[in-house]
């Protein structure tokens, strides 16, 4: 089993689409008494030429949903929600559901779903559409009403409704077809990778949903000299900003709501820029102003859209996303970064334990970038190059941190400051460092957990000018006391 990619997934919609055919909300299920092959290919009767046949023929190859003895595979019948969840396991190769001497045949199925903490009813009534996608939201590690786990399947691309992509569209109410469970759950494998449990509370935070019949809302791509923003108005809290040019260009994107600012440089590739854009404080305005300089050119950076011209976006999306998204210093969506979150992570439960690990397996894998050091060559390297290069300043260490974080739904902000060597007698009194480190603080459990993996990786022999690994753990999660002998903060970033 792996684990569920819950970041990338929640901004599949960030063009990242999972999978290519538009599909209502489907989960295979079967009770079928003729059993299939892994390999095996069959015609049934009824399913030549039928809409679904080839995500028919993709499960019963799978071995996940079998047909009748009639040589039918009666895709308009109805799922009972024991065989949903049974074909649900399956799908998944869920160990350990052997069944006892006379106990009903999905009693081990029933038992783990309950374990699970996913809401269940009736395990022999037909399933709903809703009941179906509430057990999807548990599974996929939320706790939210039915209709805010419908939207959790139109963020993770797992549905665009029966009738539209809208809440009244989804038609909760109707039973699951055998034909659409196949093809949705073959949406499911081929997107979600480990099922979870249903936490006790809402958290993460459950999707907003301001109109339950309103469609997503349509691109309003807006221009401005040589830029151009996807859009004007959004419910994805994200747009595309893209430019082009005479020469290659350094560009400064200042992005403002109410008080808060946040500001990000980036370097277009030859004449062409195209970034996404992030709006992390929720719903309400936001104002886009850029700013731009030759690559090569010294000097400040001259204001190109503006003031009275800068570009006006509005969010729909109510999520707080703040120390939670991609930035391009923490790559928290690359595929790369899920995938080792997932790996460091699989089978724990808390999020302290899954920051722990991250932590331990950045400090014990990532070496100090001791060359760069000492050549004063301090390079700020992102969470992919620091992953590989194996080794960074302490930046390339906080940026791999907060994105391995932040790819499983932690928040993580990146904390810059002052380090001194108290061990060494260096005192605050005595130090003329400033600004010379960066760490990171976790959000757990409504804490701010601090973990400094860099130093916790181990030590330079400056005689030797070489890293030596010695994993520690003293800063991590230390008392605020403890972490003031050492480190003071400057600031956090805004993102």
């Amino acid at each position: 089993m792996k684990l569920t990619k819950r970041i990338q997934q929640l901004y599949s919609l960030w063009g990242k689409k999972l999978i290519a055919t538009s599909i209502a909300l489907t989960v295979a299920a079967s009770a079928a008494p003729i059993a299939a092959s892994a390999s095996a290919v069959v015609q049934f009767k009824d399913t030549k030429n039928f809409w679904a046949a080839e995500s028919i023929d993709w499960a019963v190859g799978q071995g996940i949903v079998n047909g009748y003895s009639d040589g039918t595979f009666r895709p308009n019948n109805k799922v009972t929600q024991a065989e949903f969840l049974s074909m649900l396991l399956r799908a998944f190769e869920v160990d350990g559901l052997q069944r006892k001497e006379n106990a009903a045949w999905d009693e081990p199925v029933w038992q783990y779903a309950k374990q699970m903490n996913w809401d269940l009813k009736d395990r022999y009534a037909a399933v709903s559409r809703g009941g179906v996608a509430t057990i999807i939201g548990n599974a996929l590690g939320y706790a939210c009403s039915t209709n805010e786990n419908i939207q959790l399947l139109y963020d993770y691309n797992l549905s665009n409704g029966k009738h539209s992509k809208t809440i009244e569209g989804y038609a909760a109410n109707d039973g699951l077809t055998r034909a659409e469970a196949v093809v949705f759950l073959r949406n499911v494998k081929a997107s979600v990778s480990d099922l979870k449990a249903k936490p006790a509370s809402a958290a993460p935070a459950c999707p907003a949903i301001e109109d339950p019949n309103a469609e997503i809302t349509p691109l309003k791509p807006q221009a401005q000299g040589n830029y151009k923003v996807s859009t004007t108005v959004t419910n994805q809290s994200k747009i595309i900003l893209s430019g082009s040019f005479a020469l290659e260009r350094a560009v400064l994107v200042r992005i403002t709501k109410g008080k808060t600012e946040e500001k990000e440089v980036y370097v277009s590739k030859g004449k062409k820029l195209e970034v996404p854009i992030f709006l992390r404080h929720g719903a309400g305005s936001y104002k886009v102003e850029i700013y731009e300089k030759d690559v090569n050119a010294s000097g400040s950076y001259k204001s190109v859209v503006w003031g009275d011209t800068a570009f006006t976006v509005t969010n729909k999306d109510t999520r707080d996303w703040q120390y939670l998204l991609p930035t391009q210093y923490a790559e928290s969506d690359h595929p790369t970064i899920i995938a080792l979150a997932e790996k460091i992570t699989k089978g724990l439960t808390t999020d302290l334990e899954k920051t722990k690990a991250i932590h331990d397996w950045v400090a014990k894998n990532i070496a100090y970038d001791v060359k760069s050091y000492l050549g004063n060559d301090l390079v700020n390297y992102s969470a992919i190059d620091t992953l590989n290069r194996k080794e960074a300043i302490c930046s390339g260490y906080v940026h791999l941190t907060a994105a391995l974080n932040r790819s499983i739904g932690i928040k993580t902000r990146i904390i810059n400051g002052t380090a001194i060597w108290a061990e060494d007698g260096e005192t605050w009194s005595n130090t003329t460092k400033q600004d010379n480190h960066a760490w990171v603080e976790v959000l757990v459990g409504g804490k701010w957990v601090i973990q400094d993996p860099t130093w916790n990786a181990g030590y330079v022999d400056f005689d030797k000018q070489v890293f030596n690994f010695k994993y520690s753990d003293k800063y991590f999660n230390p008392t605020a006391q403890q972490f003031a002998l050492t480190h003071r903060k400057t600031e956090e970033s805004p993102f």
